[in-house]
């Protein structure tokens, strides 16, 4: 668990495990498939760069990304389902479709941008290295449509971190786990710098 003030980026809690007399691991710092906790990213995306509202409507029933479409790559068509296999097969609002977690809508708000790039993009700005690789030079965030539904492996930092931009009206804060270090006379040897800056406007916020 991390606990972070979005309008400063100062850490008010980190729990990295039950217990580190037994358990001597930090999962605050240890990478873990993010899943639909990613979808608000793309939500966020479409909506900054396409004008559309939270009341614009998307049918819930299977969306499918086909070969060639878009700068995606795919060598077979990608079709998605929903949990559970359930579609309500009616017209659902971007809001209902992230309160609900629809998968369908995530597929078609990535259809409509056409592109991983502009996605990976606004992360970036919000404090998750969309460059980052894997050792055996994989992309943490791959250039996949699927990361629409949450296929990359992040850590709660950076989740956290990137969700202070929603917290603070599209200002990203970078946590900060030190604010200064002073030495026995009180002479400050280091001090933390407050790093933020806009990744998002407001009204696409």
């Amino acid at each position: 668990m991390l606990a972070v003030d979005p309008r400063t980026g100062y850490i008010k809690a980190w729990v990295g495990g039950v217990n580190y007399k037994y358990f001597k691991y930090d999962h605050v710092r240890t990478n873990r498939q993010v899943g639909s906790s990613f979808k608000p990213f793309v939500y966020a995306t479409a909506i900054a760069q396409q004008g559309i509202s939270p009341c614009f409507k998307v049918w819930d029933m299977p969306q499918t990304i086909e070969v060639g479409e878009g700068s995606f790559g795919l060598i077979t068509p990608w079709t998605p389902k929903n949990f559970g296999e359930s579609y309500s097969n009616r017209q659902v609002t971007l809001f209902e479709g992230l309160k609900n977690s629809k998968n369908t809508v995530s597929v078609y708000l990535m259809k409509q941008l056409g592109d991983t790039e502009p996605v990976r993009a606004l992360i970036h700005e919000m404090g998750i290295d969309s460059s980052a690789r894997y050792p055996n030079g994989r992309l943490k965030v791959p250039q996949s449509p699927s990361i629409c539904l949450g296929s990359t492996d992040l850590t709660v930092m950076e989740m956290t971190g990137a969700y202070t931009t929603f917290a603070n009206n599209g200002i990203y804060n970078r946590p900060n786990t030190i604010l200064r270090i002073e030495d026995k006379n009180g002479r400050i040897i280091y001090e933390g710098i407050q790093e933020e800056k806009r990744a998002l406007q407001p009204n696409a916020n």
